[in-house]
């Protein structure tokens, strides 16, 4: 007479591996909001930096007034003449709509024909619900400052 065994988990070793697994997760979690909210935060930041750069790249080659609205949740850039921004007459402004997650300030940047930043803006800032805050910023001449 031969013994058969019976092979694989009892249900006490399932019930071990579920609440490991569980608690796991459980601190898992926070710090995967916290780098889905910093993703969104970076998004945010690089959209609107891309914005600023298309603005001045825009009044240089075209010789006209850009300008950048940053007000609510959102910002727009239009150009002085009203004309399309693809320059084959597509839309005459684009937006970029930020987060619920996060608070932006408002602020607007113009740039010239020379592609110099008219009115000095003294940036926008980018703050998160957990607090954390980002900056974007054109210098007098033009450049983009992206601060973390």
């Amino acid at each position: 007479m031969t013994i058969k065994h019976a092979t694989g988990f009892t249900l006490v070793e399932l019930l071990v591996t579920i609440v490991i697994v569980g608690i796991l997760a459980a601190v898992a979690l926070p710090s995967m909001k916290g780098l889905l909210l910093n993703n969104e935060m970076s998004i945010a930041q690089d959209g609107l930096a891309q914005m600023l750069q298309q603005a001045k790249t825009l009044a240089l080659s075209r010789g006209v007034i850009a300008k950048v609205v940053v007000a609510g949740n959102q910002a727009t850039l239009t150009l002085s003449d009203n004309s399309s921004i693809d320059g084959i007459g597509g839309a005459s402004s684009v937006s970029l709509a930020f987060s619920n997650k996060m608070t932006v300030s408002n602020e607007t940047f113009t740039f010239n024909p020379s592609g110099v930043v008219q009115l000095a803006a003294s940036g926008v800032s980018i703050t998160a619900t957990g607090g954390t805050t980002r900056l974007v910023s054109a210098t007098p001449l033009g450049g983009i400052q992206v601060k973390h």
